[in-house]
């Protein structure tokens, strides 16, 4: 039998090293449950589940690695 490495293994591994790395990284899941896909009380703070980007971490981690540029 053939022995190949999906996208899933990949993702699984990668996440896997994240948490046990004291990278300061703070890993977030998603329910897949269909009850809650539409549910956007779940920490990201994205306004549609279509956001990729999650807007107030990437405030906070703009602000932090650019001290000195003026937030406005």
């Amino acid at each position: 039998m053939a022995k190949y490495i999906t996208e899933d293994d990949i993702e699984k591994a990668v996440m896997s090293r994240l948490g046990q790395a004291d990278f300061g990284y703070e890993l977030m899941y998603c329910d897949p449950s269909p009850d809650l896909r539409e549910n956007l009380n779940d920490g990201t703070g994205r306004a549609s589940k279509k956001e990729c980007v999650l807007p107030e971490i990437l405030r906070a981690s703009l602000i932090r690695i650019n001290p000195h540029i003026a937030e406005d």
